[in-house]
């Protein structure tokens, strides 16, 4: 029963030392912030926009880019309101206004 609880406790710790999140949205000024695609298709095709700190655009720029590989888009000029909405840093998360 000792060797159970021992190994249930290393798999936690291994599981936890791998699981790495990723805050997207962390800012402390609004320069922080950049203005990125929602999801897989831009404003420009349909879809909607987002604001993440300028740090994390190479990771979101890749994670997308993987996600959607495989996604079409409209070629629509989206009317979603993110779209017309500028960065801003609010309690040190960057959202679109």
């Amino acid at each position: 029963m000792k060797k159970l609880i021992i190994l249930v406790t290393l798999a936690s710790l291994l599981v936890a030392g791998c699981t790495q999140t990723t805050d997207y949205y962390s800012c402390t000024q609004d320069s922080d912030c950049v203005k990125v695609s929602g999801g897989c298709c831009d404003c420009n095709n349909g879809g909607n926009a987002t604001a993440i700190s300028k740090k994390e655009l190479d990771l979101w720029t890749s994670q997308i880019t993987s996600e959607c590989e495989n996604i079409m888009c409209a070629t629509v000029i989206s009317d979603d309101p993110s779209c017309f909405q500028e960065t801003r840093c609010v309690n040190n998360k960057c959202v679109l206004q």
